[in-house]
């Protein structure tokens, strides 16, 4: 019941991003971050988040930007092990 819901609010999130480029439409805003971790639960609970077109490329967008990079992957990329 829990994951069916949380899968229904992923979806709601998808729609209301289809067309923008951030949560609150063309500005990156405090709420951004936040969404970036209901995603993440999705990723991990296995629920197909590739579906969610929009909520994807939005995740896309987030993982650009250097701030919310994962650290892991800035190591990488800088040579240095983590």
């Amino acid at each position: 019941m829990g994951k069916k819901s949380f899968w229904a609010n992923l979806q709601e999130i998808d729609s209301l991003l289809a067309g923008k480029d951030w949560m609150m439409a063309s500005m990156y805003t405090v709420v951004d971050p936040y969404g970036l971790v209901f995603y993440g639960w999705g990723a991990r609970s296995e629920l197909p988040m590739q579906e969610l077109a929009a909520y994807t490329a939005w995740k896309d967008r987030m993982l650009k930007r250097r701030g919310d990079e994962d650290p892991a992957e800035r190591a990488k990329r800088s040579g240095q092990s983590g």
